[in-house]
């Protein structure tokens, strides 16, 4: 069973746990080593991929939770939150996943729109740091949250049947 965690737009993580075992065919006589699909092996090689990425988001995300909700109390600490911390570790997050390369062609077409979400985020989030220092409507900013938030729940969702089609 594998974890495969999924954030972005403030929201708490997502989480899916896919089974990479599928139909194993067992090998020698103890049948205590067996051996998977490998398109699911493929997907457990990349969700081993994405596992450093996950500290670098949840930071970006814990502290984007603390100041969703900006008031004129709280403007200069949800300015400094976002500048000093969400933003840099959002930028490792959209740097890492870039770098990745999927084991196999469908995997990599599924992982673009990690890509995709997690620059969509990182721009959300600096629109949002541009929209507390000059005090101006957070629309464009919330625009491009939920915009990386939908592409983020797509790739979720092609994830899961990529998991379900080779599982079976």
């Amino acid at each position: 069973m594998t974890k495969i965690t999924f954030g972005g737009n403030g929201y708490a993580d997502d989480y899916s746990y896919i089974d990479v075992t599928g139909d194993a065919s067992y090998l020698g006589e103890d049948e205590t080593e067996y051996i998977i699909p490998s398109e699911l092996q493929d997907l457990q090689d990349y969700a081993d991929m994405l596992a450093p990425i996950e500290v670098y988001e949840t930071n970006a995300i814990t502290a984007y939770e603390k100041y969703r909700v900006v008031t004129s109390s709280n403007r200069k600490a949800a300015h400094n939150s976002l500048t000093n911390t969400v933003i840099p570790n959002y930028k490792k997050v959209v740097s890492m996943t870039s770098k990745i390369s999927a084991p196999n062609a469908e995997l990599q077409a599924i992982h673009s729109l990690m890509v995709k979400g997690a620059k969509l985020q990182l721009e959300g989030f600096t629109l949002m740091q541009q929209a507390i220092y000059k005090k101006t409507s957070f629309t464009a900013a919330n625009k491009k949250l939920d915009a990386g938030r939908a592409a983020i729940n797509q790739y979720t969702a092609k994830v899961q049947a990529y998991a379900d089609k080779y599982s079976k």
